[in-house]
């Protein structure tokens, strides 16, 4: 009898820590579907919310980071950042975006901001605009990447690893406004011109790699897609909101599923600590736009008399960061990239020694990439700092390659 009191009083216990309310303390929160960045949204939610959470069993929450909720009509997922203070961001996207909060936040036009915005930099950009659209409309199946992951940690405690291999301290992104999301989409537009390889199944096995590193990395609020360019020469590109590219000849090099986490985690770590945007106050020579950034977008009003008076604070912004990525991030951002990428690797359960193994290959391609962090003095110093790097780590032993599965999805 007393066992069956103490059971009665824990399951009353643990109802009273999972129902409540809670406050939404930032801008741009995403209700979704699901607890993952992959499910699509459902709405977002203003500033200042209350919320009810619902209780609810987290299968596919193994980092714990999301709270179910039950908002207006709807009941869905968000971030538990989203429930967490943070200072304001002070750039010109947000500025805009604290000035458009009066655009009804139902589905379609949660799409409609990024979408528009993203169409209009492309414009800008001279890139293609119906990138913009297919960016937006790819989506992983959930499940299968559930299974995935399933696979991933079959023999291997993930709980334990996640306790060995601690998360690096953030210093850029907890989210991006529509306003930073659409940059990113226009640039990522240029990159795409480039010509995507047309394989969905390769690009889902990308993808479902790079999650799991998201994952690990606990960026909630940042919808990560990654993408696969047609072209020999290995190179990875990042843009602002979390559009990622890989060609293929990057592929080709890569030996296991680690050699491909620690390129991708690399990537997510310029995304996720915000590298493109903070070299706006470092570089000083901005290019200026051509008259048709000031067009006013059909399907999105964009810019109100209130916005337009940082339209051309945006213009320099938005070019300075084009002009970052194209000729290549500051020496200390590819350094901390490779070292923060190796920690997620190794957190989400990846060898991430073969980062070396990775940066050998890089040197010995002849390449004119236009990427700084790919030209062959750059990985030479980024070998070494690498090498110091892991010799002071102290990784886990007992993380895995993934080789046959790598070999047998991306070598058939």
């Amino acid at each position: 009898m007393k066992k069956v009191i103490l059971v009665i009083t824990l399951i009353m216990t643990l109802s009273l820590v999972f129902a409540g309310v809670v406050v939404i303390k930032r801008d741009n929160s995403k209700l979704r579907e699901g607890p993952g960045s992959w499910y699509p949204v459902l709405t977002s939610i203003p500033q200042d919310s209350k919320l009810e959470t619902v209780e609810y069993s987290p299968e596919e929450d193994d980092f714990g980071q999301w709270l179910k909720v039950k908002y207006q009509a709807y009941q869905g997922f968000i971030s538990q950042t989203s429930t967490k203070d943070m200072p304001p961001k002070k750039n010109v996207f947000s500025q805009m975006a604290r000035q458009s909060t009066s655009v009804t936040a139902n589905k379609h036009s949660v799409s409609a901001g990024a979408k528009g915005f993203g169409q209009r930099f492309s414009k800008t950009f001279n890139g293609n605009s119906n990138f913009v659209v297919q960016a937006m409309n790819y989506n992983i199946n959930p499940k299968e990447y559930q299974r995935f992951k399933k696979a991933t940690y079959k023999g291997f405690s993930l709980r334990r690893n996640l306790k060995r291999v601690k998360l690096p301290k953030k210093a850029g992104q907890e989210y991006f406004s529509d306003q930073e999301t659409g940059l990113g989409l226009g640039i990522a537009s240029v990159i795409a011109e480039l010509g995507l390889l047309q394989d969905k199944n390769l690009q889902d096995y990308v993808n479902y790699v790079g999650l799991q590193l998201v994952e690990a990395f606990q960026l909630t609020d940042i919808e990560f897609k990654f993408f696969i360019l047609n072209i020999p020469n290995p190179n990875a590109y990042a843009t602002p909101g979390g559009v990622i590219f890989i060609t293929k000849g990057m592929l080709n090099i890569c030996s296991n599923e680690a050699e491909l986490a620690v390129i991708l985690a690399h990537e997510i770590t310029h995304v996720a600590y915000n590298h493109g945007m903070k070299e706006t106050g470092e570089r000083k020579n901005h290019i200026t736009a051509d008259d048709r950034f000031g067009e006013l977008d059909s399907e999105i009003d964009m810019f109100s008399e209130e916005t337009q008076a940082v339209e051309a604070e945006l213009e320099n912004e938005a070019f300075t960061i084009y002009e970052t990525l194209n000729e290549g991030r500051l020496d200390q951002y590819e350094k901390e990239a490779d070292e923060v990428g190796m920690i997620i690797a190794a957190r989400t359960g990846y060898d991430a020694k073969v980062m070396l193994n990775m940066l050998d290959k890089i040197s010995k391609y002849s390449t004119k990439s236009n990427n700084q962090h790919y030209r062959k003095d750059i990985v030479s110093q980024r070998k070494k700092w690498a090498r110091e790097f892991i010799s002071k780590a102290s990784f886990p032993d007992n993380l895995f390659l993934k080789d046959e599965r790598f070999k047998s999805i991306v070598k058939n």
